[in-house]
């Protein structure tokens, strides 16, 4: 059982990287950090999201080696309640009460190829099964309040990065909807998350690598769209990854105004993590 590690990489995007990403015993996993506006509450991390992106990878790496047999939901639930201890009360002057995150785990218990999965925000999986179906996994639920922000932020030249006021509002008013019944749910060390996650099962072709993602990556799809899905999916089973996140980086170089792909940051934090199951 476990996987097999093929590709890692987790490249920020500016100074501090609010991305991660790693394997723990059964489980591989991918993280997306998102902070507030005001002064962090753990400044050692330099953000308040990536210290939830730390904390989340250390308490997951502590609680399976304390017991290595915990499944994915005791392990979600000693995250979520870790996360909250450590976070401590909730910032009353922040719409979402703290940090959030993005984030996505896949659990391989069974040397067949069966896993399950738990995801939620935009990370994006790309698997194959074992009769050989190309599928994307991701979280739809946080498209439309993505596609508010990108509607506010407007066409408009960015020479200097500056964001114009509406798209600012708009993210506050989608932080304010977060982990709420007409919002979204989203992983925050404030509140509980647990039970919003989306989840599946399945049994994936033994052969065949889990592609990984944030969307600072993905951005080679769904902003650029210099690749597919299944296009992308290749190039990374490939090892390509490097050579795909210097390509992404120049071409996101070359729009530094960010008119001919319009998105809120010339960079963004990249991360994409490739594994394969191990079999018998």
């Amino acid at each position: 059982m476990g996987w097999w590690q093929r590709v890692r990489i987790c490249e920020a995007g500016r100074p501090v990287n609010e991305d991660g990403c790693g394997i723990t015993g059964n489980f591989a996993w991918i993280a997306d950090g998102a902070g507030t506006a005001g002064e962090p509450r753990f400044a050692g991390s330099g953000t308040d999201a990536a210290w939830l992106v730390d904390t989340i990878s250390r308490t997951m790496s502590d609680s399976l080696e304390a017991d290595s047999g915990r499944g994915l939901d005791e392990l979600l639930n000693v995250v979520e309640r870790d996360l909250q201890t450590a976070w401590g009360a909730r910032s009353e002057t922040d719409p979402a009460g703290g940090p959030t995150c993005c984030l996505g785990l896949i659990e391989h218990w069974r040397y067949d190829g069966r896993v399950n999965f738990a995801l939620v925000g935009d990370v994006v999986l790309l698997v194959t099964t074992e009769n050989g179906q190309f599928h994307k996994i991701t979280d739809e639920r946080v498209k439309p309040f993505e596609a508010r922000s990108l509607a506010a932020l407007g066409p408009a030249p960015r020479p200097d990065g500056t964001m114009p006021a509406a798209a600012r509002a708009q993210i506050q008013a989608n932080r304010a909807l977060m982990n709420t019944p007409d919002g979204f749910p989203i992983v925050c060390p404030a509140v509980p998350w647990v039970k919003g996650l989306l989840r599946g099962a399945g049994r994936l072709a033994l052969d065949k690598p889990v592609v990984m993602m944030t969307d600072g990556f993905y951005r080679l799809v769904d902003v650029i769209g210099r690749y597919t899905d299944a296009t992308l999916y290749e190039a990374c089973a490939k090892g390509r990854g490097p050579a795909l996140l210097q390509e992404l980086r120049a071409l996101e170089a070359a729009d530094a105004d960010m008119t001919r792909y319009p998105r809120f940051k010339v960079h963004d934090d990249a991360s994409v993590l490739v594994v394969q199951p191990k079999g018998p």
